[in-house]
C-alpha cells in the first residue's frame, strides 16, 4: 500500500508489489571491430536477482550499461516490462544504478546526497524528509544524515550510494562491482546486507561482479560471461554442480580436468579411460558412446581418502604429492596413474596425517562426475 499527500504524489519511500521484468533479446555491442557482446538473450523475472558472473572482458559491464541506457545496442532488443527501452532516454527509465566508486557528491551532506533523485523529481520537502528517512534506516545510516562522504567509512559510503539508488523507488536496481573497493570482512558483510534488502523490497536487480563467491552468495541465478557470449545461466548450486562447459566448471571454483574417452555405455551410466590410464564410471546426463572423447569435470571436495575396506564408485591407489592446511579445510595433492588429483576436505583422521610420499586410496562417486563434450577444451594447469 502507498501512502499519498493531497497532491498525489507518495508520501514517503514505499516498496513497489514486484520490480520489473527485463530482457535482452539477441543483443550485440560492438566498438569498432571488438565485439564486446555477442547475441545474448536473457530474461530477469519480476523481483529475482540476477548477477552477471565474467572475467574482465567478457561484456558484463556494457551489458548492464546498455540496460541503464548509458551505451546503445548495435543489434538486439532490450525491453522492461514488455516494452522496448532502447530509444528511451536513460533518465526515463526507471532504474537505479549503484556504481563501484559510489559517485557521491563530495560537497553535500549524506542527507543531500540521498535526496538528490527526489530533488530532480520536484518532489515537496516533507515528502523529500520522509522518503530518506526511512531510506537511511534501512542502509542503517541513522544519526548520520549531517556527515560528508569523507567523514564516512568504504561501508558507510556504499549504504549511502545504495540508498540514493532505491530513494526514487525505481522499477529496478543495477549494481555495478559496488564492493569492489571494500576489504574481504567488510564485503562479506555488505553482501548479506544487499541481499537482505533487495528480499524485503522485492525490487528486480541486476548486479555485475568478477567475483565467483559473491554471485554464488547473492544471487537466484547466474550469468556467465566470456568473450562476450553467454556461457550459462542456472541457480548457484546447479551452476557449480553441472557446469555446461569447462570454462563454466573452472570460473565458478575449483575443479580437476580429465581428458579421457568412453570405452563402454549402457544403463545409465558411462566408463570412460583418462589420458592417464584411470578407469572412471560417470553417471550419464547426455548420450554418449565408446569412443567419445569426454572431458571429465571433479570438484576436489567431491573427492575422499578411503580407509581400509571401503569403497566407492571409483576408487583408485595414489601416492601424496603435497598437503596445504588452510584452516578449516585441507587440500592434498594426489597421484593416481598419471593423473595428479586436488582432494578437498574438512580435517579428519585421516586427511589430517597425511603427508608427502604416503600411500592413500581414494575415492568418489560416479555422480560427482560431469562429463562434457571433448570440444570443450580443459582450462591449462
Amino acid at each position: 500500500m502507498v501512502c499519498r499527500t493531497k497532491g498525489g504524489r507518495d508520501a514517503g519511500f514505499v516498496s513497489r508489489d514486484a520490480g520489473a521484468e527485463i530482457e535482452f533479446r539477441s543483443v550485440t555491442r560492438t566498438f569498432g571491430d571488438v565485439i564486446a557482446v555477442r547475441d545474448v538473450s536473457l530474461r530477469v523475472a519480476e523481483g529475482e536477482f540476477v548477477t552477471l558472473l565474467g572475467p574482465s572482458g567478457s561484456g558484463k559491464t556494457t551489458l548492464l550499461m546498455m540496460l541503464a541506457g548509458f551505451l546503445v545496442p548495435t543489434g538486439g532488443d532490450i525491453r522492461i516490462n514488455g516494452a522496448s527501452v532502447v530509444l528511451r532516454p536513460a533518465h526515463k527509465r526507471d532504474l537505479g544504478i549503484v556504481f563501484q566508486h559510489y559517485a557521491l557528491f563530495p560537497h553535500l551532506s549524506v542527507f543531500d546526497n540521498v535526496a538528490f533523485p527526489l530533488r530532480l523529481r520536484r518532489m515537496s520537502g516533507v515528502e523529500i524528509r520522509t522518503s530518506v528517512e526511512r531510506l537511511l534506516e534501512l542502509v542503517r545510516l541513522p544519526g548520520l544524515a549531517a556527515r560528508r562522504p569523507r567523514e564516512l567509512s568504504g561501508g558507510q559510503q556504499q549504504r549511502v550510494a545504495l540508498a540514493r539508488a532505491l530513494v526514487f523507488n525505481p522499477s529496478a536496481l543495477l549494481m555495478d562491482e559496488p564492493l569492489g573497493a571494500l576489504d574481504r570482512k567488510l564485503r562479506a558483510h555488505m553482501q548479506e546486507e544487499i541481499r537482505d534488502i533487495q528480499r524485503s523490497l522485492r525490487i528486480t536487480t541486476l548486479y555485475v561482479t568478477h567475483d565467483q563467491d559473491e554471485a554464488m552468495t547473492m544471487s537466484d541465478r547466474i550469468a556467465v560471461l566470456n568473450e562476450g557470449r553467454l556461457e550459462q545461466v542456472a541457480g548457484p548450486a546447479e551452476l557449480y554442480a553441472r557446469p555446461a562447459n569447462a570454462f563454466v566448471a573452472d570460473f565458478l571454483g575449483d575443479a580437476n580436468f580429465l581428458r579421457a574417452t568412453v570405452v563402454d555405455a549402457g544403463a545409465g551410466q558411462l566408463v570412460a579411460v583418462t589420458g592417464g590410464g584411470l578407469r572412471v564410471t560417470v553417471t550419464a546426463t547426455r548420450p554418449a558412446g565408446p569412443g567419445q572423447e569426454l572431458v571429465l569435470v571433479l570438484r576436489p571436495e567431491a573427492l575422499r581418502l578411503l580407509a581400509a575396506g571401503e569403497s566407492d564408485d571409483n576408487c583408485h591407489d595414489g601416492v601424496v604429492e603435497g598437503a596445504l592446511f588452510l584452516g578449516g579445510l585441507t587440500r592434498v595433492r594426489i597421484r593416481a596413474g598419471k593423473e595428479l588429483l586436488t582432494l578437498a576436505t574438512t580435517r579428519t583422521p585421516l586427511s589430517g596425517h597425511v603427508r608427502t610420499g604416503d600411500s592413500v586410496r581414494l575415492g568418489w562417486s560416479a555422480d560427482a562426475v560431469v562429463a562434457i563434450p571433448g570440444d570443450s577444451p580443459p582450462p591449462s594447469p
